[in-house]
């Protein structure tokens, strides 16, 4: 053979070997990128949950400025105080919010955040009068009563975690 022959030959491409090492890297770099993937969009739909809480008490605020009493996120969305969605009892970001008290007084209501499915998120959620967020950590989806969970930690917290506030 001359030599122009076996530079073609060597030019002709990857081996199949070459080919299967460069996918199993790929398949175990998706295999440590997936799970941290999942994890950071289940805190992002808690975060998104946990900012419509607060809207919601603010619409509260408002409306009960307004009327003299709490409302129904069915009145809120009328009134135009949170998007209808919100009221409609289906999922938004994976999470269901409903009327933790059926009929909201002066005086009182709780709003919940509850996820769609067990796996969309750790925690579920609900918020009172108080403006205080309250979750339940599960692995299983828990729709949380009015004055049940544990406080979510703020930013004036000083021990910046999930604990209880002094």
């Amino acid at each position: 053979m001359n030599s122009n022959s076996l530079q073609r030959r060597v030019q002709r491409g990857f081996s199949l070997i070459e080919l299967m090492i460069v996918v199993a890297i790929i398949g175990i770099i998706a295999a440590i990128a997936l799970p941290a993937l999942n994890n950071n969009i289940k805190a992002g739909r808690e975060t998104a949950a946990v900012g419509t809480l607060r809207t919601i008490h603010g619409a509260q605020a408002t409306f009960n400025a307004r009327k003299g009493r709490y409302a129904t996120l069915k009145e809120l969305a009328d009134d135009g105080l949170i998007q209808k969605h919100f009221a409609e009892g289906k999922a938004v970001k994976e999470y269901i919010y409903t009327d933790g008290i059926t009929e909201p007084d002066s005086s009182r209501f709780c709003v919940q955040a509850t996820r769609k499915s067990d796996g969309s998120a750790w925690s579920d959620f609900n918020i009172t009068e108080k403006g205080e967020v309250y979750y339940v950590k599960s692995t299983t989806k828990t729709p949380l009563p009015y004055g049940e969970g544990q406080p979510l930690a703020t930013a004036d917290n000083d021990n910046g975690g999930d604990e209880k506030k002094k």
